[in-house]
């Protein structure tokens, strides 16, 4: 592992993380895939990976592993943040969250999360479970729907962030300063 690329990072992928996401390739351009965690104290129950294609839980032997998490030490990462980053050609992937006990990364043990994204777009933030592995299909490149609060909670129902407000029909000097 080399330290100087901000950590988690090991050499061999070091080459990818500063190649540019139009870089060519025998699949096509190179598209950045990130993931940034914030570990609960117990790190050594967390793992992931990245599966091409759909995930087959019933026979995890014949999915097609790309990209996948090491150990984590507690007394390296217990409730420290780190990120990870890898490009991949386009097509369909799912991003697959362990966690041993099935309690996640927040609330029982620290306020962990973590958040799956592709060039800036939030694909998946998470980290609450009741079940020892979240799966999270997607595709490359990774379009960001709109936002949609079905519910009614003030919440965007993909993500659980705060919905963004349309200031688009406000008038300057009438509905704002």
């Amino acid at each position: 592992e080399y330290g100087g690329l901000g950590g988690g990072i090991d050499i061999d992928d070091a080459f990818l993380t500063s190649v540019p996401s139009s870089f060519p390739s025998k699949e096509g351009p190179c598209i950045p895939v990130e993931i940034g965690i914030i570990f609960d104290e117990y790190s050594g129950e967390t793992g992931w990976k990245l599966v091409k294609g759909e995930y087959n839980a019933e026979s995890p032997e014949e999915n097609t592993v790309v990209w996948k998490s090491k150990y984590y030490k507690p007394s390296e990462y217990s409730k420290r943040a780190d990120t990870f980053h890898k490009c991949f050609s386009q097509g369909e992937y799912t991003f697959v969250f362990t966690d041993k006990e099935g309690d996640g990364i927040c609330c029982n043990h620290g306020e962990g999360l973590y958040v799956l994204s592709s060039e800036g777009k939030t694909i998946s933030v998470g980290g609450e479970m009741r079940t020892e592995v979240d799966t999270i299909p997607f595709e490359l490149p990774f379009i960001e729907p709109e936002p949609v609060d079905e519910n009614e909670d003030g919440l965007d129902d993909r993500l659980g962030l705060m919905m963004p407000y349309d200031s688009s029909n406000m008038t300057e000097g009438v509905d704002c300063e």
